[in-house]
């Protein structure tokens, strides 16, 4: 257990350091939160619990992936690669 935490923790950084600081918190959003829960649901077999409760689990599980894939998206084209306009010398 040891070694595959120490082995996050080199990726997490090295993530931080040649990656974008929020595709990597995005990534590192996912793993922290979503793969426990499913891993919980799975070696447990804890099932969902029916009625509002079992809704309100599967949204909120839902609600940590579509956040963590906004945060890992682009930001769009950066203002700066937008040609400026020529300016004649006249």
């Amino acid at each position: 257990m040891l070694t595959a935490h120490g082995l996050g923790f080199v990726f997490l950084q090295l993530g931080f350091q040649r990656g974008a600081a929020l595709a990597t918190a995005g990534v590192a959003t996912l793993f922290t939160n979503a793969v426990p829960i499913a891993a919980g649901m799975m070696l447990f077999g804890d099932g969902l619990p029916s009625g509002a409760l079992g809704v309100a689990r599967l949204l909120s599980f839902a609600a940590v992936v579509a956040g963590a894939a906004l945060l890992t998206r682009g930001p769009g084209a950066p203002l700066d690669a937008v040609p400026a306009a020529t300016l004649s010398a006249r």
